[in-house]
């Protein structure tokens, strides 16, 4: 008896990979347009609302009092020499490589952004009629990542030892709780700069990891809010 075998296609394997994408693009158009309606919800809030302006007055060291509050635009001139005397202060810093080629123009919609966002921050220390302090925070534009979030900052050399490096953090710590958005801030701060690591240790956080980061070490610190 002849025997006659006929190889047909697996539909079965063909079509279950077809759903497989189907799914999977289908998921990938959905987060996209989520994280889109996120960031049009946002524009609009920030259109149809008036941002109030963060700002505080603390009392430090010699009765003087310290302003921190959120940047303005009429200040990108300020913020951009003391960012440039602050470079010759201190071996403790990292800055961009582009920080010198930054213009007025340019601070100013940086300040712009963030004055337009609830999940970033720029915030500045004033003593007198100089700025002292500089705190700049940022979260993913990601619905998903938006909750946490990393910052960078300084204190001008001649006023170390005043506190105004923890009133800076305590102003970052309370806009985050306001913000109802930030649930998790992280940096990194060289291993061996002692003075910074004990004032984030008091402020509540945590090291979690070292980071060789450039030709320093770095250790990663973190907190989370209720």
């Amino acid at each position: 008896m002849l025997k006659i075998s006929v190889l047909t296609p697996n539909y079965s394997a063909v079509y279950a990979k077809e759903f497989e994408l189907t799914v999977l693009f289908n998921s990938l158009v959905k987060m996209m347009l989520t994280n889109l309606l996120s960031l049009v919800i946002d524009l609009v809030k920030v259109k149809n609302a008036t941002l109030e302006l963060y700002q505080k007055k603390s009392v430090i060291k010699n009765d003087q009092v310290l302003l921190i509050k959120e940047a303005q635009e009429n200040e990108a001139g300020e913020l951009i020499r003391y960012v440039y005397k602050i470079r010759q202060d201190s071996s403790f810093l990292s800055v961009d490589e582009g920080i010198d080629n930054i213009s007025v123009d340019n601070e100013k919609k940086h300040i712009r952004k963030c004055r337009n966002s609830e999940h970033n921050e720029l915030l500045i220390g004033w003593l007198q009629d100089e700025v002292v302090g500089y705190l700049a925070f940022r979260s993913n534009m990601w619905q998903r990542l938006r909750s946490a979030g990393e910052f960078a900052f300084s204190v001008s050399k001649k006023n170390w030892g005043l506190g105004i490096g923890s009133h800076i953090m305590v102003a970052l710590l309370d806009w985050a709780r306001k913000s109802k958005v930030i649930k998790t801030i992280e940096f990194r701060v060289r291993s061996d700069n002692k003075r910074a690591i004990a004032v984030y240790r008091k402020l509540g956080f945590t090291p979690k990891r070292p980071l060789l980061w450039g030709p320093f070490d770095y250790i990663v610190m973190k907190r989370t809010l209720p």
